[in-house]
């Protein structure tokens, strides 16, 4: 059934707490003469219990002209979808940034609490695997190990909400087989600049730290047998052209 017709108490009393200063000022502004038009976006509690957008636009009026206003009269219009259009947006923008100059296999996303809420993007079994082992955790608690620093430095840097690029870590899968991640992430802030969580990007990189172990294991080999044959091992920088301590 429609709602009764609101008086000012009433209409303040349900917009969202974080809206209420936006309207007074509003109202504020026109009723005083400082803009031609009241016009204003809030949230109101819906009789239902959610909150929904709303664009508000109203004018004094009279019953005269040049008479002083008596009432102001205007249009209330739900602007919801446009909302969560602006939010589906930013977060486009932000993955769209994130993925300049990276590689990506998945997506991943976290709420507030830094807790998986959404998977994307990867293979039919890797999303079921992360679906079934991560939902509902934070990264930290699915084990493994990070290569450079530690949980605790990772974790600071997202209570700092801050941007973190090519984060790598060492995992062991459900087969019992160790796994290299590297994970980018983006910090998420809606329309009031609350944090609102993390969308990010995964690569598997366990091929490369393989062939990099790899290298590792032959260079250190040569460097033996050059010592037990007398003589010594180099290694020259084919873009450089120098030799290589």
């Amino acid at each position: 059934e429609d709602l009764p017709s609101p008086s000012i108490d009433t209409w303040i009393g349900w917009v969202h707490p974080f809206d209420q200063e936006a309207l007074h000022q509003a109202f504020t502004q026109h009723t005083s003469g400082l803009s031609d038009y009241f016009n204003v976006e809030v949230r109101v509690r819906h009789r239902d219990g959610h909150w929904v957008w709303v664009l508000d636009r109203g004018q004094l009026g009279s019953p005269e002209e040049g008479q002083p206003a008596k009432w102001m009269y205007g249009t209330r219009q739900d602007i919801s979808r446009s909302k969560e259009a602006e939010v589906a947006l930013r977060v486009s923008e932000s993955r769209s940034k994130l993925l300049s100059g990276l590689s990506a296999e998945w997506f991943w996303e976290v709420d507030k609490d830094l807790r998986f809420v959404r998977f994307s993007g990867g293979s039919a079994d890797l999303l079921q695997d992360l679906d079934r082992r991560a939902l509902g955790k934070q990264r930290w608690e699915l084990g493994g190990e990070p290569l450079v620093g530690s949980w605790q430095d990772h974790r600071a840097t997202l209570q700092r909400r801050e941007r973190f690029k090519e984060f790598e870590y060492r995992i062991t899968q459900a087969n019992g087989k160790d796994v290299f991640w590297s994970v980018s992430g983006e910090p998420l802030f809606n329309e009031l600049g609350l944090f609102t969580g993390y969308i990010g990007i995964g690569l598997d990189i366990t091929r490369r730290k393989q062939d990099q172990h790899q290298l590792l294991v032959s260079e250190a080999r040569l460097e033996r047998t050059a010592r037990m044959a007398g003589g010594g091992a180099w290694r020259i920088d084919l873009l450089t052209r120098r030799d290589q301590p």
